[in-house]
């Protein structure tokens, strides 16, 4: 009996339950607003800005062009840091005297190749740079509908970001997997200046050479490639054996030894006058680095100038595209006791030219500010 009287209970529960859910839909269907659709021919820029807000969980303008190059609307134009279009880098300052007349302790022996080098990083700091901002300007930006100024700059600003990280990331791995190779397998500077040879001695039927490995400082290049120490020119015109060179390095070899080095010396005059009367040179001397045109310190190292491309900052440009929208483009809104719908032809007005494609005029992004 219980279970029964359960039963009819709950069928009678049911049964209230369905007229009161059927009653409220009756009731909604019955005071819900009317559809009412409007035409709006050829709406403005202020038009549309006052639409998004007033409707902007329900505004909906599909496109007739779903997708468009970057390139467009953006222009990218990253600064590089003043070394780079010095004079430094130029041929003429790296033929210098034989550098095979010094001795290992004599920074003279590492001049040339780190100039060489020096040119090397940044040519492919702004190879790989131009190759990252041509293969973004050149990618589509896509959206099916009009997007609101706010979404708009939030995809711009993302996109704009993952490609100034990503020419930095991908030099940085193969400068890297260069690195790592070269003293994974003991590969020999051609200075001598991480292993030398020691005597040979017999064993039948041949006899055997054996290279030791070199120490800076208690660090050894078998062990290391990034052994360094103080860079320091042996000249007697100075009355001095050992004169040492602000913020360079010597060490394993030339490459690692300038990536541990930093640039103090090439905003330092006299430094530099300092370095090119040591080696005889007769041209004229180049000017010493700006520290003012500059967002990087005199002792930041080479090695984060190379992890950063030796970018100073960007300039990036936004500008209003001018994209077709087809005649029969539709808005379609919703609110209150209306809906609306908004049939946009910006061919034939410039004021929603690109309607589909939001922009901010003239915007200019700074420098990234963190080094790597």
């Amino acid at each position: 009996m219980r279970a029964k009287y359960l039963g009819q209970l709950t069928t009678r529960l049911y049964i209230v339950l369905l007229i009161i859910g059927l009653a409220i839909l009756i009731l909604y269907s019955v005071v819900k607003p009317p559809l009412k659709t409007e035409t709006i021919e050829k709406p403005s820029f202020d038009v549309y800005e006052r639409l998004i807000q007033d409707y902007k969980d329900t505004l909906r303008c599909p496109c007739t062009f779903i997708s468009s190059t970057y390139d467009q609307y953006i222009t990218m134009k990253p600064k590089f840091h003043q070394i780079c279009t010095s004079s430094f880098v130029l041929n003429k300052w790296r033929h210098i005297r034989d550098p095979s007349i010094y001795t290992k302790k004599d920074y003279r022996l590492f001049l040339s190749s780190h100039l060489q080098f020096l040119t090397g990083l940044c040519n492919q700091s702004i190879q790989s740079v131009d190759a990252s901002v041509y293969q973004f300007l050149s990618s589509l930006f896509i959206t099916p509908e009009l997007l609101s100024k706010v979404d708009f700059n939030k995809r711009i600003d993302l996109r704009i970001e993952q490609s100034k990280e990503s020419a930095p990331r991908m030099f940085t791995h193969l400068l890297r997997l260069l690195r790592d190779t070269n003293h994974g397998n003991a590969i020999i500077s051609g200075f001598g200046t991480n292993f030398e040879y020691i005597d040979p001695f017999y064993s039948a039927p041949s006899y055997i050479v054996d290279i030791k490995a070199i120490n800076y400082d208690g660090c050894s290049c078998g062990l290391y490639a990034n052994c360094t120490i103080q860079a320091t020119l042996v000249d007697g015109d100075y009355h001095s054996k050992n004169v040492p060179i602000m913020g360079l390095k010597m060490g394993c070899t030339p490459t690692e030894s300038f990536l541990a080095s930093n640039l103090a010396c090439f905003y330092n005059s006299s430094c530099i006058k300092f370095i090119y009367d040591s080696t005889n040179y007769d041209g004229k001397i180049p000017s010493s680095l700006s520290i003012r045109t500059s967002r990087f310190s005199t002792d930041t190292p080479v090695i984060n100038l190379v992890n950063e491309l030796f970018i100073e900052n960007w300039s990036i440009t936004i500008e209003y595209p001018s994209v077709r929208i087809a005649h029969d483009d539709v808005v379609v809104l919703s609110a209150k006791n209306s809906a609306h719908a908004c049939i946009c032809d910006p061919s034939k007005s410039p004021s929603v030219s690109g309607l589909g494609r939001l922009a901010i005029l003239n915007a200019t992004i700074g420098a990234i500010q963190s080094n790597s």
